[in-house]
């Protein structure tokens, strides 16, 4: 490769401590002690992840090298390296394979470069914090264990890093002599040929118990069944809060008879099919794709078509012979259109978890030789069935890596604090949200901040960060300022990456005192404005500076009305909006602005979560141009700030997708 033409990123780190026996794939456990920065671990309580399997995702190919790499004896080395991948809310390093050797050309010679062979398969999530690291070793025998060769040197670099251009990050080894020349690994990535193909498959189910005996024509609920139900459909209407015919609102009086009968007669029983992957120990199972629920047949005997689709990298993990498990679930839903019997699908709103009446196991390769009008038999107490398969078809869609890749948008961050009151004046208070604890564990501002920004800056090739506070005092005047910058000058609020962030947010701390109340839109104002300015000053064939507006508070807002107008006038922008709350305030308020809502069961310390339909948003009688701004509680997600950042920035590929076709549209 000639190194003067490719166009390439130079990456210096730091040193960190590698040593050999910490590099052994699960031999010696977690591997926290290594200096490498981990973006996507807060210092909180971490769980499960949802992740996006559509276009968010992508099959990559991550290829290997070396440039200038020098044996422990001497300019040249039998060198073979090893790749690890670490994800968000994931400790552990994972082996991903180890290159074959070579014989390094000679470091002081004019073609220094080499490139193994061997590509590593990665499964790239633009929602999570992905790490690389790689281990350059110096063969010494035939031997597979790396406690039996020489650790030439280790260099991480965040999997977003590479997907535009090759990358060199310098070797390090504090084993070797301080300023030991080592060498630079070279990381590059193409898409996989896997890419994101996506299956789809259509079912058509159909069973002898497929049928409720309580139902009639059209899935409704018998009003003789109604009745023995109780009272449970009518609260489950009045939680949706379902109008009644002829009725614009909801109320919240007690039901009459008639009012129970009529909610209840509005009640759904229908069916969908769940599609789970098993790990690799075959002993836990992922949701990977869910279809759209469909009232239950009319008669006995009658099918119900389902039609799921998902990326062949989410239902394989890269291995086609892993366990795939279809299940049909049973499910309540209720009729939002005044009449249940011409009600559509998008006028069902579906209730709860469903209860599973029929499983099938398969895999991805016994499902590309199956044809359509293939069955596979359901045998089980609550379904004597068959799934029959319809139609079945894959195809290579262009995923959000492609965009990325072809240079069509630049992301930067905006940041903003609450400096209110109602976090709690005084920061020595351990019971303020922004105390700073002395043994280093970050309060919620810091850890929002850090989990957040740490995935969305490995997008980034701006590294700076404009970052405000609101709702403060600010001196000589102490008078209350809605809009003001960390770094304590209006004409430079940019922060140097994030470790400046938290800086700049620890200085204002001492330095304002808080006030309030929880006013947003100079805020979104002042995002607006950077965002437009820089958007004027490069044109319209320059890649889009879109921009994500992170915003933490611990309060409903006083300005809602004010607010909502910034955020339609900005939606026409390449900017989205994340308001993540925390502490223990009542957000329900914030309800137009969520995705989801939050179930809490008694026993239970978090919520499941539940996606609804968000409202496009409307000021003035103008409606929003796109859907650009999301608000999530910290504490429906259990504190834990990988699972949220995973979910807030899963939504930024279709918000950026959104803003391009309109931006070409107007083009």
């Amino acid at each position: 490769t000639n190194k003067e033409t490719d166009r390439e990123q130079v990456v210096d780190r730091k040193a960190m401590d590698v040593p050999t026996s910490r590099l052994m794939p699960f031999g010696a456990g977690a591997t926290d002690g290594l200096n490498g920065a981990s973006g996507g671990d807060a210092g909180v309580p971490q769980g499960r992840i949802e992740l996006e399997t559509g276009a968010n995702s992508c099959a990559i190919d991550v290829l290997m090298g070396g440039d200038a790499i020098r044996g422990v004896h001497g300019s040249s080395a039998d060198a073979f390296c090893v790749l690890f991948l670490r994800a968000s809310g994931v400790h552990d390093w994972i082996e991903l394979g180890r290159s074959e050797t070579l014989r390094t050309p000679d470091a002081d010679g004019p073609a220094s470069r080499f490139t193994f062979s061997r590509r590593f398969l990665v499964a790239f999530h633009f929602e999570l914090y992905q790490e690389l690291r790689v281990a350059f070793f110096d063969r010494s025998s035939a031997s597979e264990s790396l406690s039996a060769h020489a650790l030439i040197g280790a260099a991480d670099i965040p999997v977003a890093a590479i997907l535009r251009d090759p990358v060199l990050v310098a070797l390090v080894n504090v084993q070797r002599p301080p300023n030991a020349p080592l060498g630079s690994a070279v990381f590059s990535a193409v898409k996989s040929e896997k890419g994101s193909k996506t299956l789809s498959m259509t079912w058509s189910a159909s069973g002898t118990r497929l049928l409720a005996p309580t139902r009639s024509a059209g899935g409704a609920i018998n009003p003789a069944a109604a009745a023995a139900a109780g009272q449970g459909a009518s609260k489950f209407a009045q939680r949706l809060k379902i109008p009644k015919a002829g009725q614009k609102g909801s109320t919240s009086a007690e039901p009459s008879s008639a009012d129970l009968a009529q909610d209840q007669s509005r009640i759904v029983e229908g069916v969908r099919l769940v599609v789970l992957r098993a790990d690799a120990t075959a002993q836990r199972w992922e949701v990977v794709a869910t279809s759209a629920p469909s009232p239950l047949p009319s008669q006995p005997g009658m099918s119900v078509d389902l039609s799921v689709s998902s990326s062949v990298q989410a239902l394989s993990e890269n291995d086609d012979s892993r366990l795939i498990k279809l299940v049909l679930e049973r499910v309540t839903m209720a009729s939002v259109a005044p009449d249940v019997s011409a009600a559509s699908l998008g006028e069902l709103v579906v209730s709860g978890p469903g209860v599973a009446i029929g499983t099938v196991l398969t895999s991805v390769s016994a499902l590309r030789v199956l044809q359509p009008g293939s069955s596979l038999s359901i045998r089980e107490p609550e379904l004597d069935g068959v799934l029959r398969l319809v139609s079945i078809g894959a195809k290579d869609e262009s995923s959000f890596f492609d965009i990325i890749t072809r240079r069509q948008f630049e992301l930067s961050i905006v940041a903003a604090v609450d400096f209110t009151a109602s976090n709690g004046a005084d920061v020595r208070d351990t019971r303020s949200l922004h105390h700073v604890a002395t043994d280093g564990r970050p309060n919620a501002y810091e850890a929002v901040l850090r989990g957040l920004s740490s995935v969305l800056l490995s997008h980034s090739t701006d590294t700076r960060i404009p970052a405000y506070g609101f709702g403060a005092n600010l001196p000589p005047a102490w008078k209350t300022s809605h809009c003001f910058a960390l770094t304590g000058n209006p004409h430079d609020p940019f922060c140097a990456g994030i470790d400046g962030l938290l800086t700049a947010y620890h200085n204002t701390l001492r330095a304002v005192r808080m006030h309030g109340p929880t006013v947003l839109a100079d805020v979104i104002r002042t995002a607006a404005v950077i965002v437009s300015r820089k958007l004027q000053a490069l044109g319209p064939t320059a890649p889009a500076p879109y921009h994500v507006l992170l915003v933490i508070t611990d309060g409903v807002l006083s300005d809602s009305d004010s607010s909502v107008s910034e955020l339609v006038r900005a939606s026409a922008l390449p900017l989205s909006v994340i308001i993540v709350g925390v502490g223990g305030e009542d957000f329900s308020k914030m309800h137009p602005l969520m995705d989801y809502e939050a179930v809490y069961s008694a026993g239970l310390p978090t919520p499941t979560l539940r996606r609804v339909h968000k409202k496009t948003l409307v000021a003035q009688g103008l409606p929003a141009c796109r859907d650009a701004v999301q608000f999530v509680a910290l504490r429906d997600y259990g504190n834990d700030i990988a699972r949220l950042a995973a979910k807030v920035v899963a939504s930024i590929p279709t918000q950026i997708l959104s803003y391009l076709q309109i931006a070409s549209r107007k083009g």
